[in-house]
Formats: structure tokens, C-alpha cells, sequence
């Protein structure tokens, strides 16, 4: 899982942040995909849950939401 405030990425393996770095905003007219970037191979699995939220989710909503989803082993 991975959240965006507007300036930095954080990625989630498990519910625990492994990684923040600084992505900025950009701007580009392109549409938003999920599963292919639109130049790259399409994405050969399965998306099964897909939530986009309109605020950043903090580390403790990130953890609740991947034990209701029973991702936590």
C-alpha cells in the first residue's frame, strides 16, 4: 500500500512503512491507470482491491485497513 500527502511517498509492506522519500506533484494532462502505465507491459495478475481516498491515510488507518482485509499474516 502506498499513501501521497501531496509532497512525499510513503510504501507500506504489512502495515509497517519501509520507505518515504520526496515525490513531488507534477502536471501532466495523461489519464490515470491502474495495472499499466499506459508504455509498459500490462500488469499480468489480478487487482483486487482498489481504494483512492482524497487525504493522505496515516500509518494507524494503513494498518486497520490491511487487517480488515486480513493481509497481515
Amino acid at each position: 500500500m502506498n499513501t501521497w500527502d501531496g509532497s512525499t511517498i510513503t510504501i507500506y509492506v504489512q502495515g509497517a512503512a519501509v520507505l518515504s522519500a520526496d515525490f513531488p506533484p507534477w502536471s501532466n494532462s495523461a489519464q490515470w491507470t491502474i495495472g499499466t502505465s499506459g508504455t509498459c507491459q500490462p500488469f499480468g495478475g489480478l487487482i483486487d482491491d482498489v481504494r483512492i481516498f482524497s487525504r493522505s491515510l496515516d500509518s494507524s488507518e494503513v494498518r486497520q485497513l490491511i487487517e480488515e482485509g486480513g493481509w497481515v499474516p
